[in-house]
């Protein structure tokens, strides 16, 4: 019976072969086609195709070592067809470590950069920045030197003790780089869609004879005193917030009582130079402050509208010190400049009021304010149907209901200032699109840049992610572009005990895997974060 079976097969397989044959005359010969992804094979006679399959890889091999000069490369070949594909090796990164003298640095920049600044520090110790104090820089840093304004080269000699760079034009910024011991040229990518975190490749430059002398830095001379403040009785916490060659985190640091009766605290050790703002921990605050030049101040009282006077305090008395400051420049901060202090949108003033005309598109929320939120103007009932309150910390921020153009007055700058917006005429611009197509978590965990590991899915106007958080670990989630109706989307009550607010950040209190979704998000964003059952 085996022996019948095994005979009817052969006559089977031979009468197919014969079928095979009588169809297309002929004993097929395949070779294979293929693109980068899949491979089939082909006859080359009569073009009999079979199906697509992806291709197998095998190991990847070295072609080109890199260099620290030079990229490098590697190939690897599909096992079935041999198809082969390279693709390139990053240049290795270049030796890091201190400067041990003053040490010059170039970097070429984005052609749009009016200027280059270079801030630099020290954080072997883990700290923020341990360079001595006369050589410490506030942000964002020291203007550089133009060396070349065809390649758009800058240069400056930096200190010793320097670790650490940030290359920057007071709005868009490289990642932090280290100090590179043997490459003195950082070329910036200008392609880069995240303008707040430019990466950079190394690159050597030895200068010309022809190029000019490089700035170096200026020795600060560090002044510190006892500030003291007199605050509001009703202040739940004494705290002051400040910044420049040191910071805190907000609210800041505790201030230590001296006179209860008369609500007097002191911080010791204050550098004179720094901005500062007083605030209760939970609310109140003066706006932004800073110690007069020249004048002999070292109290300021906070009244109860948390308006500010300033005095000299000494043996237990103030002695008020009258100070006049002329009203600063202000400028259209918002959605539509990454709430920068830009020139093109600074208000013109004339006597005793200041004007713009702009075109603002829906949706787009906004500030006056000078350079550094000391003095700001945000949204009044008097703007009218095209304005709607945008919330926001402080004044709250004007949003734009309909598209046009509009006149923007501060009146009274001697005085109160009052605001006013004024559509000009039936003024239409063009509406853009508001659509988000990409979602990030941005935080501690990614060094507060947009990552892949990190990105949202969307699908159906909502926003996912899976993501392991660890105790003190802070985010926000951000569009991925600086443009957008909202670019980052923080802290809110609704979530929970497992999550806290620092200074608008979202902050870790749980450790655990969670699921991050945003809901309406092109529409009435809602944000809520689930712990993974």
């Amino acid at each position: 019976m085996k022996k019948i079976l095994r005979s009817f097969i052969f006559v089977l397989a031979g009468l197919l072969t014969v079928v095979a044959l009588a169809s297309c005359g002929h004993s097929h010969k395949y070779e294979y086609e293929s693109d980068n992804t899949k491979h089939r094979q082909v006859c080359e006679e009569c073009g009999d195709e079979q199906e697509w399959e992806a291709h197998t890889w095998g190991d990847w091999v070295v072609t080109k070592e890199a260099t620290e000069d030079e990229k490098g490369s590697r190939m690897h070949a599909c096992t079935a067809c041999g198809k082969e594909v390279s693709e390139d090796i990053s240049e290795k990164e270049p030796a890091t470590g201190v400067a041990t003298e003053l040490t010059a640095v170039y970097a070429q920049v984005p052609a749009d950069w009016e200027v280059a600044n270079v801030y630099y520090w020290n954080n072997l110790t883990g700290e923020e920045n341990t360079l001595p104090d006369d050589y410490k820089v506030v942000w964002p840093g020291v203007e550089m030197t133009l060396v070349d304004e065809t390649t758009h080269l800058y240069g400056f000699k930096v200190p010793a003790g320097v670790n650490m760079l940030i290359f920057n034009n007071g709005d868009a910024q490289t990642v932090d780089i280290k100090l590179a011991l043997a490459k003195n040229l950082y070329v910036l990518d200008t392609e880069a869609e995240d303008q707040k975190s430019i990466s950079i490749s190394y690159r050597a430059y030895t200068p010309k004879d022809t190029d000019p002398v490089l700035g170096e830095p200026v020795v600060t001379v560090i002044e510190r005193i006892t500030l003291y403040a007199q605050l509001p009785a009703e202040w739940a916490a004494q705290k002051i917030h400040y910044w420049g060659l040191e910071e805190t985190k907000w609210p800041g640091a505790d201030m230590v009582e001296v006179d209860a009766e008369n609500h007097i605290y002191k911080l010791d050790n204050f550098i004179t130079s720094s901005g500062f703002i007083l605030n209760s921990g939970d609310g109140s605050q003066t706006e932004n402050l800073a110690l007069i030049e020249g004048k002999d101040i070292n109290i300021i009282i906070v009244a109860e509208d948390n308006t500010v006077s300033y005095g000299k305090y000494e043996n237990g008395v103030i002695t008020p010190v009258e100070v006049e400051t002329a009203f600063p420049d202000v400028y259209v901060r918002g959605d539509m400049n990454s709430w920068a202090a830009k020139d093109e949108y600074k208000l013109v003033v004339d006597g005793n009021k200041a004007t713009l005309e702009i075109s603002i598109l829906a949706g787009k929320s906004f500030k006056i304010a000078d350079a550094n939120y000391g003095k700001q103007f945000g949204y009044v009932d008097t703007l009218g149907e095209e304005f709607e309150n945008g919330g926001g910390l402080g004044a709250a921020n004007i949003t734009c209901v309909v598209s046009g153009k509009y006149r923007i007055v501060l009146d009274n700058l001697d005085g109160e200032p009052t605001l006013t917006i004024t559509r000009i005429g039936d003024s239409e611009i063009e509406e853009e699109d508001h659509t988000i197509t990409e979602l990030y978590v941005v935080g501690s965990i990614n060094s507060w840049t947009k990552s892949d590991d990190h990105k949202f899915t969307i699908a159906d106007d909502t926003a996912t992610i899976e993501l392991t958080l660890a105790a003190d670990d802070e985010f926000k989630i951000f569009d991925g572009s600086w443009d957008h109706n909202w670019s980052t989307f923080g802290y809110v009550d609704s979530l929970g005990e497992a999550f806290a607010n620092n200074n608008g950040n979202i902050k870790v209190v749980t450790a655990n895997t969670y699921v991050i979704t945003i809901s309406g998000l092109n529409t009435n964003p809602v944000l809520s974060i689930q712990a993974k059952a």
